[in-house]
This record gives structure tokens, C-alpha cells and sequence, in this order.
């Protein structure tokens, strides 16, 4: 299995994104689902709002055959969504 994505959510996700963006050398791109995206080779980082917040990763995305039953091995304060493994207290 591997890390297909990262969710970050930050009070400006486009300014957050650019910055990044110019950074690491990859494109800021639209991400229909949710706003704003970087697009790696093999993965994504996604930007979503939270005012006020400072900044936070709240999700990873799990990809690979070793991730198909997530929901029979997430923990008590996991959960899957849309086929990502959400944290709780990630997001705490």
C-alpha cells in the first residue's frame, strides 16, 4: 500500500496551495471534489478551508490491495470515507 493523498485544511487553501506549490516544483490544479490540489506522479495534497484554522492535516488517502478492507481494520476513532481513512483525532 502506499499514501495516495494528504488533506490539509488551512484558513486560505489557494494562497496555501501556491506556496507549496512553489516549493515542491508541482502545479497547483483544481480538485473538483474539494477545492484545491496539487497533483503529484502518484498522488495528490489537497487544500480545504477552515477559517481561522492554522493549519492541520486532517486525512491521508490509503491506496493499494493491502487498504481494500479498511473498514474491517480501522480503529475506534478511525473511519473510511469515500475510500480514505479518516482520523479522529486528527482533526481534533
Amino acid at each position: 500500500g502506499a499514501i495516495a493523498s494528504a488533506t490539509l485544511t488551512v484558513a486560505e487553501p489557494d494562497r496555501t496551495a501556491a506556496r507549496w506549490s512553489s516549493l515542491i516544483g508541482a502545479p497547483v490544479a483544481p480538485d473538483a471534489d474539494r477545492g484545491t490540489a496539487i497533483r503529484l506522479n502518484k498522488g495528490m495534497i489537497r487544500f480545504e478551508p477552515a477559517p481561522g484554522a492554522g493549519g492541520r492535516l486532517t486525512a491521508i488517502g490509503l491506496a493499494g490491495p493491502a487498504f481494500g478492507a479498511a473498514d474491517d481494520r480501522a480503529k475506534p476513532d478511525e473511519r473510511v470515507e469515500n475510500g480514505r481513512l479518516q482520523n479522529e483525532r486528527l482533526q481534533n
